[in-house]
């Protein structure tokens, strides 16, 4: 990473098990002397305001620490949700008005996900075949856990 100017950002929010919101950061770029793209996992970072401003914040802060410049930065990939691709107020939005090169491309299993639940949400069929496997899934999981404590 050091001899790599450019790279992109990854991130992506998850609850930790305390309930609190955890930012991780992950770096793509190019390796020279490899020849290669190299993605690393860079670090996570307790989030306690999940705005798209708190997150901007956040990103900034962690480039910060690992001396990188957010001029550098070429892509940004996230999930879909508002705070993360808000045409405004999104960390997208964000950080374009201050890098404008910083191309965004949104995630293909999350667009795919939010186009599933869409159609499921369209037809009655769908939804029972959903809940009927959701009930499926979980006599299947309490199963597992009876033989586990042996009730």
């Amino acid at each position: 990473m050091d001899e790599a100017k450019y790279y992109s950002i990854m991130l992506d929010c998850t609850p930790d098990i305390n309930h609190i919101e955890q930012l991780s950061l992950i770096l793509r770029f190019f390796d020279i002397d490899e020849m290669c793209i190299k993605e690393h996992f860079i670090e996570f970072e307790p989030l306690f305001n999940s705005s798209g401003e708190g997150i901007y914040e956040s990103i900034l802060s962690m480039l910060k620490n690992f001396k990188l410049k957010l001029s550098n930065c070429k892509g940004q990939g996230y999930d879909n949700g508002a705070n993360m691709k808000g045409k405004n107020k999104g960390i997208q939005a964000r950080i374009l008005r201050t890098n404008p090169r910083a191309f965004s491309m949104p995630c293909g299993c999350h667009s795919l996900n939010l186009v599933v639940g869409d159609n499921i949400s369209c037809s009655i069929e769908s939804k029972n075949l959903c809940f009927i496997l959701c009930i499926c899934w979980t006599l299947a999981y309490l199963k597992k856990t009876c033989k586990i404590f042996n009730c």
